[in-house]
């Protein structure tokens, strides 16, 4: 557990100097959101101790890796190719678009707008992928995807993300697929659980896929 140790001088009355130590650990010290700053440096460490900065090799289930420029999540493995969830969420929140069809959608357009930020060199190590009607190198997950068509989502707590690599804050993120009853289904960041999000009322964040070619 980390430390902290000060050593003060506080002025008696008679004006002399007293020496005061303090001691305080990160399990005393309380995150603005009311979290203990031991528990965030418990986090982060295990965090930066799953990043595999190796690239281009193969990366198993749940493997947490830098590609790209990016940090990414395995979350499904085929002979193909290896499909990667970026790590954290892309971007501010957004609404869905102005109806629940994905092709078209404001989300489909932030990820055209994430993969011209891949090089091309890279774009080409990317299978097109097509997820609701659209066919992109960049896509947003459909409700099957999340719900275990990925096999590392097969479990709630596994969809679960951070607004970024050093942000906690846990966010809401789109799926691409619709519900008949106009609203998109959603995932719950904090604990993974997929509902019905409005298209136009709400603001959400997008979580970007790949698959990269074997």
């Amino acid at each position: 557990m980390a430390t902290l140790r000060q050593r003060l001088r506080m002025q008696a009355e008679d004006g002399t100097y007293n020496t005061v130590h303090l001691e305080t650990t990160a399990d005393h010290v309380l995150m603005p959101d009311g979290t203990k700053l031991s528990d965030r440096l418990i986090t982060l460490r295990e965090t930066m101790d799953a990043i595999n900065i190796t690239t281009g090799a193969a990366h198993a289930l749940g493997d947490v890796f830098v590609w790209a420029g990016y940090t990414w999540r395995t979350v499904h493995n085929t002979d193909e190719c290896e499909y990667a969830a970026l790590y954290h969420t892309s971007g501010s929140a957004t609404i869905f678009s102005f109806d629940n069809v994905y092709a078209g959608s404001t989300v489909a357009s932030k990820c055209d707008d994430f993969l011209a930020t891949i090089s091309q060199e890279d774009q080409t190590k990317l299978m097109d992928i097509t997820v609701n009607g659209v066919t992109s190198k960049v896509f947003i997950p459909s409700y099957d995807q999340v719900t275990g068509g990925f096999a590392w989502f097969a479990e709630a707590a596994h969809r679960c993300v951070r607004a970024s690599l050093y942000n906690f804050d846990r966010k809401v993120w789109w799926t691409s697929t619709p519900i008949d009853d106009g609203r998109v289904w959603v995932v719950d960041g904090s604990d993974g659980s997929v509902y019905g999000g409005s298209v136009t009322n709400s603001n959400y964040v997008i979580r970007p896929c790949i698959a990269v070619k074997r």
